[in-house]
């Protein structure tokens, strides 16, 4: 529902072409938060979205959950996770993370051309 609401909004604002990168690397990072974080359990999750007009939009995911290694490559075929965060790095014109204060911060930006931008911006 937060991917969807965050997609929503910007539909408003850029092209479905770099909309769709958004929606899969935001939709990578909230399942990856629901699947892996608290284990057995549940637990809160905030997330800012920032939008810089004909620029870039960011995103920053922060839970409390169990820290994780954030793999650099695809992992192998027979691996049964680990794709999400590949994903994402492949989409994203940045991305981090970091453990700090025992939370997890998972940040990552698209960089949107002026094209890119709908005319109501």
């Amino acid at each position: 529902m937060i991917t969807r609401g965050m997609v929503n909004f910007l539909r408003e604002l850029i092209t479905d072409d770099v909309l769709h990168d958004i929606e899969l690397a935001l939709t990578e990072a909230c399942s990856n938060v629901a699947l892996h974080a608290y284990p057995g359990g549940s637990g809160p999750v905030w997330i800012r979205m920032t939008v810089s007009l004909n620029r870039e939009i960011s995103f920053q995911l922060v839970d409390q959950g169990v820290e994780f290694s954030c793999p650099l490559d695809l992992p192998g075929k027979d691996s049964h996770s680990g794709r999400g965060i590949y994903i994402i790095r492949r989409v994203a014109s940045g991305f981090s993370y970091e453990r700090k204060d025992g939370s997890n911060i998972l940040c990552f930006k698209k960089t949107i051309r002026r094209d890119q931008w709908k005319e109501c911006v």
